[in-house]
């Protein structure tokens, strides 16, 4: 039931696109990403992708199942990529991958390193946490989450340069920014993506907004699914 629940775990917005290697944290309007794009395709050569992969499936694909985006912004995956070193959230992570943690070299290692890679590849957005609760950035249990395949043994998550390495500061420092007046006046689009009139239909597929039709409601019914092993399949991808 918890795993069921946690999928539901409310995505937040990833603010920033560029910004984290500098020495001191500044507010700048050319480090915000624009809002008005979902996160996989903040880029242009992301943007370009997608645009690609749309008009290739369309050829191929029915007409509602096209989309731009393979996975969803808060799959369940990603929860538990950034919330892995807090309670339950480390245990949900040894019953999602069969009773083993994945490989060090894939939890979140670097803050630095993360947003590199979901800047050029991923679609996920962050959690609500990297706003208030610096705690699950840091290795409250003790947890030996391995060695990574540089000799790197995986602790606490390793922060940006201007945030002297302190968790509370740089989750100061994020929701400086998040309350700041330029994003205050820019958030709306933002919602719109997530929440309003740009999830679904024409003005989804004009944003670039569409994910694969599991993702929404209703996209698939699960008990139709005869064979087990498909089932189990899209129960995973669902979720």
């Amino acid at each position: 039931m918890i795993l069921a629940n946690i999928s539901f775990f409310l995505g937040h917005l990833l603010l920033l696109k560029k910004g984290f290697n500098e020495k001191n944290f500044c507010i700048k309007k050319e480090n915000i990403r624009q809002l008005k794009k979902p996160i996989g395709a903040i880029t242009e050569s992301k943007a370009n992708h997608i645009k690609e992969k749309w008009n290739s499936l369309a050829s191929v694909e029915i007409k509602t199942h096209l989309y731009h985006h393979g996975s969803h912004y808060a799959a369940l995956g990603f929860v538990l990529y950034y919330m892995i070193r807090t309670k339950p959230f480390y245990e949900l992570s040894l019953y999602f991958q069969g009773g083993r943690l994945d490989s060090p070299d894939r939890l979140m290692i670097n803050i630095n390193t993360s947003w590199d890679i979901i800047k050029n590849m991923d679609v996920k957005e962050i959690v609500p946490e990297f706003y208030y609760f610096p705690e699950f950035l840091t290795n409250i249990h003790n947890v030996k989450f391995g060695i990574t395949q540089d000799k790197k043994i995986v602790d606490d998550t390793v922060l940006p340069f201007w945030s002297h390495n302190d968790p509370r500061f740089f989750v100061k420092g994020l929701r400086k920014s998040l309350e700041s007046s330029y994003v205050s006046r820019k958030i709306h689009k933002w919602i719109n993506l997530i929440f309003g009139n740009l999830q679904k239909g024409k003005n989804a597929i004009e944003n670039l907004n569409i994910f694969h039709y599991y993702s929404y409601e209703g996209g698939i019914d699960i008990d139709s699914i005869t064979e087990q092993s498909k089932q189990v399949g899209a129960v995973d991808q669902v979720n």
